[in-house]
């Protein structure tokens, strides 16, 4: 016999948000911000990798050589 299915549950927006005025300011800042486009102010908990990447940089061309730098990291992680 086959096993059928549940629907799994919906999932609701706070009361807070659905009775507010701003719904579709709160639904177009998270589009914006979601934009694979979008380019945030600051990278936050990302200070010490900034620098590092920013030293790397600053020191190849104080010295007018190259190099390599390996960046990974899954898409999407910051």
């Amino acid at each position: 016999m086959l096993e059928q299915k549940s629907e799994p549950d919906r999932v609701l927006l706070p009361e807070k948000i659905v009775r507010s005025d701003d719904l579709m300011e709160i639904l177009a800042q998270a589009s914006r911000r979601l934009n694979i486009d979008s380019v945030p102010d600051s990278l936050h908990c990302r200070d010490n990798e900034f620098f590092d990447i920013h030293d790397f940089i600053e020191d190849k061309l104080k010295h007018k050589c190259g190099g390599t730098l390996f960046i990974s990291g899954c898409p999407g992680t910051g």
